[in-house]
């Protein structure tokens, strides 16, 4: 009888793990489409902070507090904190001062995406 237990016990767990397996790469992808439906824009870079811990090996963390011109160019500059992990060697062209091309999401104007090889968005502004 603990045998069968145990096999059931067995196949719960595999089947929650790929559950979450599915799941994980259902939400990557929607990720990716929203940052490839974006609007392309321009942000100045007006506050940098580095951060301290990593959410990837290669990324540097970055809090960025940026002047993000309107996608349409109708209504004036907003200005958005976001959280972006960009690569070592691509830090400078995130300095204060910086014109940078984004996109912005179409779904939630708080997200701002990075045009950087290798860079991600990776948090909005607290709400």
């Amino acid at each position: 009888m603990a045998w069968l237990e145990l096999l059931i016990a067995l196949l719960v767990g595999l089947g929650g793990g790929w559950l979450a397996y599915r799941s994980s790469r259902r939400w990557a992808t929607e990720e990716r489409r929203r940052v490839q439906r974006a609007v392309p824009t321009h942000a100045t870079v007006l506050h940098v902070h580095r951060g301290a811990m990593r959410h990837h090996r290669d990324g540097v963390p970055l809090r960025l507090r940026l002047e993000v011109e309107p996608p349409s160019y109708q209504g004036p500059n907003r200005t958005v904190e976001v959280g972006w992990e960009v690569p070592e060697d691509r830090v400078g062209e995130v300095a204060v001062g910086r014109r940078l091309e984004v996109k912005v999401d179409r779904y939630d104007e708080r997200r701002i995406y990075p045009v950087i090889a290798g860079a991600e968005w990776w948090d909005t502004e607290p709400a």
